[in-house]
């Protein structure tokens, strides 16, 4: 069962000038209304950073990474697909440029391939809590990446595996640093944020969709009646 997750920011409200948070905000967005004033929410589910780390590092002596769009400094590779579509690649591309060959949303990308089942015990944990993951990804920022600001339009699991002091997320005036620790993080993609690695190693985080965000709400809020 979910503990409550440590909030790391308490200073953000959504975005006016984001058109599907502001005085109308999407339906999925209303069921979570408790955790929209937060960018980042530390969550109770943490794994072994060790079994983490040694396991990216050999996927990625044995799979090769793509960029992520137009960008050279950003990529990785995927760990689910839509039928299809491309079991490693496609994952990382644009959903509206996947949409332009056929219609796809987050939530078809839930088919795992071999690299994913390498990942099951994440999947696995996420899934006793009723949080089901999707469009799951390993994204790399490599050294010298400065993303441009955006909104992701939903909320985002996050585990950093490898990361370094100079990685930050950056939401607005409030700047934070996932530590690579094994730990989980909740994701606000309906603020506006970016991020950068101004750092001499890679980022590497896990990232994926959460599918049916009430099934996270109602896991998340289990034991806050409690306090």
């Amino acid at each position: 069962m979910l503990t409550e997750g440590v909030h790391l920011s308490e200073k953000n409200e959504p975005d006016p000038l984001n058109p599907k948070i502001a005085y109308k905000a999407p339906e999925n967005a209303k069921i979570l209304h408790p955790f929209l004033k937060y960018d980042l929410t530390k969550l109770p589910i943490s794994f072994s950073r060790t079994e983490l780390s040694e396991l990216v590092a050999d996927i990625f002596d044995n799979f090769k990474t793509a960029n992520k769009q137009r960008f050279q400094t950003y990529g990785g590779i995927g760990l689910q697909y839509a039928q299809g579509f491309d079991e490693y690649y496609d994952t990382l591309q644009d959903l509206m440029a996947l949409q332009k060959v056929r219609p796809v949303a987050d939530g078809d990308f839930r088919h795992v391939n071999s690299i994913g089942e390498r990942f099951k015990f994440v999947f696995d944990r996420f899934a006793s809590e009723e949080i089901h993951l999707t469009r799951a990804r390993l994204l790399i920022a490599r050294p010298g990446h400065l993303h441009e600001p955006h909104f992701d339009y939903d909320f985002r699991i996050h585990i950093p595996i490898t990361t370094n002091e100079k990685c930050q997320a950056i939401f607005g005036r409030e700047i934070y640093h996932m530590p690579a620790s094994g730990e989980s993080f909740l994701h606000n993609g309906y603020h506006k944020h970016t991020f950068r690695n101004f750092g001499e190693t890679d980022r590497i985080h896990f990232v994926a969709g959460i599918q049916g965000y009430s099934l996270l709400h109602r896991s998340l809020m289990k034991t806050q009646e409690k306090y």
